[in-house]
C-alpha cells in the first residue's frame, strides 16, 4: 500500500489524499490498482475506485464505489490472436464483492456489448462496430490494398457511403476522397511534416520552413499569407505578419519576452490605419499599480490590456485563488475560489462591482459533496440551492432546486449514452429526448414545451451534412458545396440560394462582402471594421456605432454603444443594465440563469439551446440556429450555450463570430489557417468558415477554433488545454520544492503547449523540442552537470521548432534520418541510444539489473519512435506459449516473450532479440525462440547489440 498527502488542505497520516493498492495479474485475473482519493475532508468524502488491466498493462475498465455497491465503467475484452478489442457494459453488483478477486469470467459475465475493432496485420482498423441503441449499430469495415506503390484504404460505413485514402510506406496520407469523392491531396518533406495540401476548389494551403527547421510562412491561396520570424539570440517568435493574396501587408503581431522565455508584451500592429494595441503580462506578484513585487515566483499575476485589467493571485501549489477582472472602469468581477483535498471546487464567490468598487451583486456558491466524493448539493448565499441524484451505474439523474424547479435526465438503457431531459417549473413543464440513426447521427427529437408536443426529423447528405429537418411548425433545407461551405438554405418552401462571388457573397437580398484578409466588411446595412488585432472593432448601422474591448485571448469582453458601455462578457457570466445574469451548468448544459442571485430555470436542449420561454412557449430554433422569434434570455443564453446579438445579428462563438442567417463565421478560422497538417485530422475545417463541420446536431464550436462534439465526446481543445494546466501545476509544484531545474523543464513543457493551444506554430514543428525536454528529465535524473548543460541547451533552442546552430543541424538530420531507416536500422538505433542512456545513468556494464533496465528503456524508445515517425509494424515484449500467441488464461511458466517482432504476431516475418553487456544469441537461445514462437526455419532472428 503507498499514500500520498500534502498540507493544503485537511489531510492527515491517517486520512491522506490517496491510497494506493496494487494487485499483479494472474493467468485468470487481471491487475488491479485500488485508488482511494480524499475528496473533501470536511465531509468525510471519499471516491474509491478500481482500475483493471492485462498483464501487459491494457487498461480493461474502472469500477467505482457507490452506495449500492460497485458500478462498472465500460470493459474491453480483446484477442491479440485475433486482433481485436471489444467493449462492453454491465450491471453493477453489490458492495460484498471485491472487484480486485474478479477473474476475467466473473468480470465479463452478463456484459452487453457496445463496440468493436479489429485490426490488420498492418495494425490498422479494419472493422468496427458502435452501437447507439438497441438495434442501431454503425458498422465500418475497411478495406486495403497496394496499389502504384501506394496503401489505399476504402472505409465504408454501413455498407454504403465510402471515403478513400491512399498513404506511401510511411504512412503519410496522400490523398483523401470523402463520401462524395471530393479529394484533398496532401504533400510532405523529409522530416514528414505537411508542406502543401490541395484543396477541392483547387487552391493550395502551404507551410514553408526556415533554415532552423521552424515555421516561417503560412499561405492559403486566396485569403493571406502569414509570415514568422523569430529572435536571433532566443529563438522565440518575435514578430508575424498577415499580408493580403496580393501581398500587401495589412497587420503584425509581435511579442517581447523576459530573461526566462515568458511573454512580457503583445503588440498588435494595423499597418494600414495606423492603429495598434497590447497587452501586457506580469508574473512572480507583480501587477499593473506595483511592477515590481516579487511574491508568487513563476506564476502569471496580471494582464493589462486596452480599457481591460486583470488580477490573479494563487496558493502556493499554483492553484487559483482569485480572479479580478476590470472592463472600461464601467465593471468589475472579482471571483475567490476554494478547494477540497481533491482538487475540486469548494466554493467559489462572485462579487459584481461598479466603477467605483461598490457591490451590486454577489454569488456565493458552496458545493457539498456525499460519502462517495460526488457533488450532492449545492448553496447560494449561504442557502440551499439544489440537491443531486444518481443512479446505479452513478450517472447524474437529477436536480432538485429549492424553488421547486426540477430537471431529470435520461440515459439510454444498452449504451448509457444521454438520450432526454426534462425541466418542470411551477409554469411549466419542458422535456426533450433524442435517437440516433445506424450512422451515429441524429434521427429525430421529440420536444414538449408546456401544452405543445414537436416531433423534428433529420436527414443527412452521404458527407454526413444536414440536408433537412422537419416538425409540425417548420421544416428546413440546407445545400453545400463539395468542401462544406453552405450554397443554400431553406425554409418553409422558400430557399435562399448563397453565391459568393469575388469579395461579395449574396444570400438572397442579404448582401454581405469580404475584406482583403478574407473578413466579414459589411451585412447588409452593417458596416463592420476590424482592429489591429483581427478581432472586429467597431460596426455601424445609420448613426448607431458599437465599439468592442478584448482580452489577450481574443474573447469578447464589452460592447459599448455610441462610446458608452452597453454589456459585459465575463466568464462568470453576462452584465448590462439589469445586472449580472451568471449560466447554471448541470450535466455538462447550461438549464438557467441566476440573475443577481435570483435562480430560474431556462428551457434548453442537449446542446444547450432554448427551446421555450418560461411560461412554455415554444421558441424551436433552426438547427443553425435561426429563429423567428428569439427567447427573452436570448442576450445571455439563446443557441447553443451562447448569447445573440440582435444589433449584429451575430452569435459569439470564443475568438469568431457566427452568423445563424448563413450557417458560417465572419471571419476565417485562426486555428486551422495558421496549420495546413489540421486539414489531415479535419478536412472540412479547412474550408475556413463553415460551422460545426456541417453538422450542428453533432457538433458545435464554442471557441471559434475547431468543431467540437456536442455531448462533450470529442473536444478539439481539451487535450492541449490539460496539458497546459498539467505542466503549469508541475512548474509551480517543483518551484516550491527548490528543484529549479525540473521547474524549467515543466516551463518548457508548458510553453510547447501553450504555442500548440493558441496556435501560434503548427503543433508537427514541435515533435523534436518535445523529446529534447524529456532528455532534459534524463539528465536531471542523472547528475550529470555536462549532460544538465546540453540538455538544457537544447530544450531551450529547440522550443518552438528552431534549430539555433550549425552544431544542432545534426539533430534535423537525425530527424530525417529515423523517419526513412528501415526496420533493422530503427531497432539498432534504439538499442544505441539504450546503452547510451545506460552509461549516463551510471548502470554496470553487465548484469540482469542492467539488462532488464535497458530492454524496459528500449520498449518505450522503440514505441515513441513509432508515434513520431509512423508505425513501422514493430511490436515489443511479445509473449507465446507452444508456438501460439499467449492469451490471458495461459500459463505464464513455459512462456518465451520476444524483444521485438515484426509484422503479423501470428506470422512474423522477422524477430529482433537485444543483447546488453557480454549477452550473445546462442544457437540455443535462438531454437528455443523458434519452438516457443513456433517459428518456421526460414525466420531470422536477428541479434541486436549496442555498437
Amino acid at each position: 500500500m503507498a499514500t500520498r498527502r500534502d498540507d493544503l488542505g485537511g489531510a492527515t497520516a491517517l486520512n491522506p489524499n490517496e491510497t494506493y493498492t496494487y494487485k499483479y495479474a494472474t493467468a485468470t485475473t487481471p491487475a488491479s490498482v485500488y485508488l482511494s482519493t480524499l475528496i473533501d475532508a470536511t465531509s468525510a468524502s471519499a471516491r474509491d475506485q478500481v482500475e483493471l488491466a492485462t498483464s501487459t498493462g491494457e487498461a480493461i475498465g474502472t469500477v467505482t464505489r457507490i452506495p449500492e455497491g460497485w458500478a462498472f465503467g465500460r470493459l474491453v475484452s480483446r484477442s491479440r490472436a485475433r486482433s481485436e478489442a471489444q467493449g462492453a457494459l454491465r450491471d453493477g453488483a453489490a458492495s460484498t464483492l471485491s472487484p480486485t478477486a474478479m477473474d476475467y469470467s466473473a468480470l465479463f459475465t452478463g456484459t452487453s456489448a457496445i463496440d468493436f475493432a479489429g485490426t490488420s496485420a498492418l495494425a490498422r482498423t479494419v472493422d468496427e462496430r458502435t452501437t447507439f441503441h438497441a438495434g442501431v449499430e454503425r458498422q465500418v469495415t475497411t478495406a486495403q490494398s497496394i496499389a502504384g506503390g501506394v496503401l489505399v484504404r476504402t472505409a465504408t460505413e454501413n455498407g454504403t457511403n465510402s471515403t478513400t485514402s491512399r498513404a506511401d510506406a510511411s504512412r503519410r496520407v496522400l490523398t483523401f476522397d470523402d463520401e462524395a469523392n471530393v479529394r484533398y491531396t496532401y504533400t510532405y518533406d523529409a522530416l514528414g511534416r505537411v508542406r502543401q495540401v490541395v484543396l477541392p476548389d483547387g487552391r493550395r494551403h502551404t507551410a514553408s520552413y526556415d533554415a532552423y527547421g521552424r515555421p516561417s510562412r503560412i499561405v492559403r491561396e486566396g485569403i493571406s499569407t502569414i509570415d514568422i520570424t523569430y529572435d536571433a539570440v532566443s529563438g522565440l517568435p518575435s514578430t508575424k505578419r498577415f499580408s493580403t493574396p496580393a501581398g500587401v501587408l495589412q497587420r503584425t503581431v509581435s511579442w517581447s519576452y523576459d530573461a526566462i522565455g515568458r511573454t512580457t508584451r503583445e503588440q498588435h500592429d494595423d499597418l494600414t490605419s495606423g492603429a495598434s494595441k497590447s497587452y501586457v503580462s506580469y508574473y512572480d506578484g507583480a501587477t499593473p499599480a506595483n511592477p515590481l513585487a516579487n511574491t508568487a515566483p513563476g506564476l502569471l499575476t496580471a494582464v493589462a490590456g486596452d480599457r481591460y485589467t486583470k488580477l490573479l493571485e494563487h496558493r502556493v501549489d499554483g492553484a487559483l485563488t482569485r480572479r479580478t477582472v476590470s472592463l472600461a472602469g464601467w465593471r468589475t468581477v472579482e471571483t475567490t475560489l476554494g478547494y477540497t483535498e481533491s482538487g475540486a471546487l469548494a466554493a467559489r464567490k462572485i462579487r459584481f462591482l461598479d466603477a467605483l468598487g461598490g457591490q451590486l451583486a454577489v454569488h456565493d456558491w458552496r458545493y457539498g459533496f456525499d460519502s462517495f466524493g460526488r457533488p450532492a448539493a449545492l448553496t447560494l448565499n449561504g442557502s440551499t440551492f439544489a440537491t443531486f441524484g444518481y443512479d446505479a451505474n452513478d450517472l447524474l439523474a437529477s436536480a432538485s432546486f429549492e424553488n421547486g424547479d426540477a430537471l431529470t435526465l435520461s440515459y439510454d438503457g444498452l449504451t448509457r449514452r444521454p438520450v432526454g431531459s426534462a425541466q418542470s417549473t411551477a409554469m411549466a413543464t419542458t422535456a426533450t429526448a433524442q435517437q440516433m440513426n445506424a450512422r451515429g447521427l441524429v434521427d429525430h427529437e421529440e420536444f414538449q414545451a408546456g401544452g405543445t408536443s414537436s416531433l423534428r426529423r433529420y436527414a443527412y447528405s452521404s458527407q454526413r451534412f444536414v440536408a433537412t429537418a422537419g416538425d409540425a411548425q417548420h421544416a428546413y433545407g440546407y445545400g453545400f458545396d463539395g468542401f462544406g461551405l453552405p450554397s443554400w438554405v431553406d425554409q418553409d418552401g422558400t430557399r435562399t440560394t448563397i453565391v459568393q462571388s469575388g469579395d461579395t457573397m449574396a444570400a438572397g437580398t442579404l448582401v454581405m462582402r469580404f475584406d482583403a484578409l478574407g473578413r466579414t466588411a459589411s451585412r447588409g446595412d452593417l458596416t463592420l471594421s476590424y482592429g489591429p488585432d483581427g478581432q472586429l472593432e467597431m460596426a455601424g448601422r445609420g448613426a448607431k456605432i458599437w465599439s468592442f474591448i478584448y482580452d489577450e485571448k481574443g474573447e469578447r469582453r464589452v460592447k459599448l454603444e455610441d462610446g458608452v458601455p452597453a454589456a459585459a462578457y465575463f466568464e462568470e457570466g453576462y452584465v448590462d443594465a439589469n445586472g449580472l445574469a451568471e449560466p447554471v451548468t448541470i450535466g455538462g448544459r447550461v438549464v438557467g440563469l441566476v440573475r443577481n442571485g435570483a435562480y430560474e430555470t431556462v428551457a434548453t436542449d442537449l446542446r444547450g439551446t432554448v427551446v421555450a420561454e418560461r411560461d412554455g412557449t415554444p421558441r424551436l430554433a433552426s438547427p443553425f440556429g435561426h429563429r423567428d422569434v428569439h427567447p427573452a434570455s436570448s442576450v445571455a443564453l439563446d443557441y447553443v450555450e451562447r448569447g445573440f446579438d440582435a444589433d449584429l445579428g451575430l452569435v459569439r462563438m470564443g475568438v469568431r463570430d457566427y452568423d445563424p442567417a448563413v450557417n458560417r463565421f465572419t471571419t476565417p478560422d485562426p486555428f486551422f489557417i495558421e496549420d495546413p497538417a489540421l486539414c489531415l485530422k479535419s478536412p472540412l475545417e479547412c474550408n475556413l468558415y463553415a460551422y460545426a463541420r456541417g453538422n450542428p446536431l453533432l457538433f458545435r464550436d464554442p471557441t471559434g477554433r475547431c468543431a467540437t462534439a456536442a455531448n462533450g465526446e470529442i473536444n478539439c481543445m481539451a487535450a492541449p488545454a490539460a496539458m497546459v494546466a498539467h505542466y503549469d501545476a508541475a512548474t509551480y509544484e517543483y518551484w516550491g520544492r527548490g528543484s529549479v531545474g525540473l521547474a524549467a523543464l515543466s516551463f518548457l513543457d508548458a510553453q510547447i503547449a501553450r504555442v500548440v493551444w493558441m496556435a501560434a506554430v503548427p503543433f508537427q514543428a514541435l515533435a523534436e523540442p518535445y523529446n529534447a525536454t524529456v532528455e532534459l528529465v534524463n539528465a536531471y535524473r542523472s547528475g550529470d552537470g555536462r549532460a544538465i548543460q546540453d540538455a538544457h541547451f537544447r530544450a531551450a533552442t529547440l522550443l518552438y521548432g528552431g534549430l539555433l546552430s550549425r552544431e544542432l543541424g545534426a539533430a534535423a538530420s537525425a530527424v530525417e534520418s529515423a523517419a526513412s531507416r528501415t526496420n533493422a536500422q530503427l531497432v539498432q538505433d534504439v538499442a544505441n541510444r539504450a546503452r547510451a542512456w545506460g552509461a549516463r545513468e551510471g548502470l554496470a556494464l553487465e548484469g540482469s539489473r542492467t539488462g532488464t533496465l535497458l530492454h524496459g528503456y528500449s520498449e518505450r524508445l522503440l514505441i515513441r519512435y513509432q508515434r513520431m515517425f509512423g508505425e513501422r509494424g514493430l511490436s515489443t515484449e511479445v509473449r507465446y506459449f507452444n508456438g501460439q500467441l499467449w492469451q490471458p488464461g495461459m500459463p505464464l511458466k513455459g512462456s518465451i516473450k520476444l524483444d521485438v517482432v515484426e509484422g503479423e504476431l501470428n506470422a512474423p516475418p522477422t524477430v529482433f532479440d537485444y543483447k546488453f553487456g557480454g549477452a550473445k544469441l546462442t544457437p540455443g537461445r535462438i531454437d528455443e525462440i523458434r519452438s516457443g514462437a513456433g517459428l518456421g526455419a526460414d525466420v531470422p532472428v536477428i541479434e541486436v547489440k549496442p555498437q
